[in-house]
């Protein structure tokens, strides 16, 4: 059995055809044929069943499938790690949610460079469910995701613990400082979906404390999240070093909710594969170095944490009456 034999099988299972896996792997179809059939030959199996589209593996096929994916991951990780130990130069795929990117890529970037100069970052951005997922299915060789998406299949390192606050816009009319996890059935909310770190955060509270949120938005777009709490048409829930630059500016406020929940991020990658001592260390390193940017962003002079009401809201509290006080309905 040779290497270019598994290579040529998974690129047929993937194509779904003898043509788009010979194109795609830039290879002539009748080679490509031959080795699929010397594989099957020598599994002494039926790997693929021919449908009106093209080929689907059957379910010897779908098996050992799952085998030659690992196989040949295992070799491609074996060759980074070797990269990395020999100083050739390497390529590390790492995913960070869009709220830490922009605010510690450009220096963790320039961090990476002087102290690891032979690795190329490949830094992309997403939801912590997408970087979960492809941190499982080997896109990534590490990702920043919520403390809660950390299983038994990953190693991790975290970085940081924070309290969820609600976030409001400027205008909204917040009366009640904290704000009641009851009070959120009748606060308009926009959330990301599950399976997204804050969301399960959140989704536990609510069914541990019975509550059924007022959720009226969900969306994966972090502008359309941020522009509609801006806008006052409803509320969202998140640690406040997510917005802190809008709470810096004024356009966006945060009101701390009781009883207080906490989310948490980690730096995660998967256990079975192995490493080098260099890529330990630089997995270390990037754990330190997260930690410490996400820290000074949090704390900052641009940090928002203490932006929790405006000066009408606060007028509101202290001479209000008592149905003044409460949340309103939106």
């Amino acid at each position: 059995m040779e290497l270019r034999q598994l290579s040529y099988f998974v690129g047929v299972s993937r194509a779904g055809s003898f043509s788009k896996a010979a194109a795609m792997l830039h290879v002539a179809q009748p080679a490509l044929s031959r080795q699929v059939a010397l594989l099957e030959r020598e599994l002494n199996v039926r790997l693929f069943t021919r449908n009106g589209r093209g080929v689907v593996p059957t379910s010897a096929g779908r098996e050992f499938l799952r085998h030659a994916t690992a196989i040949l991951e295992s070799i491609e990780n074996a060759k980074r790690d070797l990269r990395v130990l020999t100083g050739a130069s390497a390529e590390v795929r790492i995913g960070v949610p869009l709220t830490v990117s922009r605010l510690v890529t450009s220096e963790l970037y320039q961090l990476v460079r002087a102290q690891f100069p032979n690795i190329r970052l490949q830094i992309s951005e997403a939801w912590t469910g997408h970087i979960r997922r492809d941190l499982l299915d080997g896109k990534l060789d590490c990702g920043v995701i919520s403390h809660s998406q950390v299983d038994h299949h990953m190693l991790h390192e975290r970085l940081v613990s924070e309290c969820v606050h609600l976030i409001h816009g400027a205008e909204y009319p917040m009366a009640r400082r904290p704000v009641r996890l009851q009070d959120l059935e009748r606060i308009p909310l926009v959330l990301p979906p599950a399976p997204h770190g804050i969301r399960l955060v959140v989704d536990e509270a609510f069914e541990k404390h019975g509550i059924r949120p007022n959720i009226v938005l969900e969306s994966e777009v972090w502008t359309v999240v941020t522009e509609v709490v801006r806008k006052g048409i409803a509320c969202t829930l998140l640690p406040t070093r997510e917005v802190n630059r809008e709470l810096a500016t004024g356009l966006l406020r945060s009101v701390p909710l009781q009883p207080v929940l906490r989310s948490g991020l980690s730096l995660a990658r998967l256990q079975n594969r192995k490493s080098s001592p260099a890529t330990e260390a630089f997995f270390t390193f990037m754990a330190q170095e997260l930690r410490r940017l996400i820290r000074d962003a949090a704390h900052g002079p641009d940090s928002g944490e203490a932006r929790t009401a405006s000066p009408k809201n606060a007028a509101t509290r202290k001479t209000g009456s008592a149905d003044d006080k409460a949340v309103p309905a939106p």
